[in-house]
Formats: C-alpha cells, sequence, structure tokens
C-alpha cells in the first residue's frame, strides 16, 4: 500500500473521531417496512458467517439482530422473529441455482 494511502486512511480516522466526539448523541431513526427489514436482517447474519468477521463490529451486528427481532416479538409478531431466527441456523439455508434458466 502506498505511502499517500497509509497518510489518507490516517487523516480520514482522525476526521471520524472528531466528528463523533462532537455528537456523541447521534441517532439515526430508521422506519423500514417489514420485506426490506426482513432483508436486511438476513444480510446481516450472512456477514456473520464469514471466518474473519470476529472483531468489534460484528458484536454490534449481532446486538443489532437481535434488538430487531426483540422489537418485532414485542410489538406481537410471531412468525416474522421466528423466520429471522432460523437465519442463525444452517440447516435452513436456501440452496439453489445461482444461474437459474
Amino acid at each position: 500500500m502506498s505511502a499517500f494511502t497509509e497518510q489518507y486512511k490516517a487523516q480520514l480516522l482522525e476526521r471520524i473521531m472528531a466528528e463523533a466526539l462532537a455528537a456523541p448523541d447521534f441517532m439515526l431513526p430508521i422506519h423500514l417496512e417489514l420485506h426490506p427489514l426482513m432483508c436486511i436482517v438476513g444480510a446481516l447474519q450472512l456477514s456473520l458467517r464469514h471466518p474473519a468477521n470476529t472483531g468489534p463490529s460484528s458484536r454490534i451486528v449481532r446486538e443489532v439482530i437481535d434488538g430487531i427481532i426483540g422489537r418485532l416479538e414485542d410489538s406481537g409478531f410471531e412468525a416474522i422473529p421466528e423466520m429471522m431466527r432460523s437465519g442463525d441456523n444452517p440447516e435452513f439455508d436456501e440452496v439453489g441455482d445461482a444461474n437459474p434458466s
């Protein structure tokens, strides 16, 4: 990696830290319909299966997934959270043709 790239990454990290420290209470409200929410949870679960995804980000993603499922359960949903929880179990994976005719 070039020295320019390393310098750019270091400067970007400093800017990120400054922005985060300047806005400690920032919250992004997100409103999603159920279908996109199910897709996002599935994509996040898939990302957690990558063997190198073991750091702090993966722990936060796990908390987000569990929070979404819990919120749905608290809202009275039963089948959708059950389906989402099955996304953590490889036995429930759908295996299909990557190039359907």
